[in-house]
């Protein structure tokens, strides 16, 4: 899944979750934090975007990456950028499935 798609069905979950109880009885606080909750898993799909580069010298070799995931690095081996999806994109994924 893109994350333009991600980003899509994060949105309709929120407005069918608005749509569905705005009207009700239930209780107010209930609401809010789910529309909270919503908002906020969207703000992190937006943070973890895919980011695609290109290597100038062999064109095969090209790919996606999160643009905020690092592997940890020290001294002896650098930290690198993780393929995109990373894994909280794919836990995200996995749970609106």
């Amino acid at each position: 899944m893109s994350n333009d798609e991600l980003l899509a069905k994060v949105e309709l979950t929120l407005v069918t979750y608005i749509s569905k109880y705005y009207g009700s009885k239930k209780d107010v606080e209930l609401r809010s934090d789910v529309i909270d909750s919503l908002q906020a898993l969207r703000a992190v799909v937006e943070l973890h975007k895919p980011e695609y580069w290109e290597n100038i010298h062999d064109p095969n070799w090209n790919g996606n990456e999160c643009s905020i995931c690092f592997t940890d690095g020290n001294l002896e081996i650098p930290s690198v950028r993780i393929d995109y999806p990373c894994p909280t994109i794919q836990a995200i994924t996995d749970s609106l499935k």
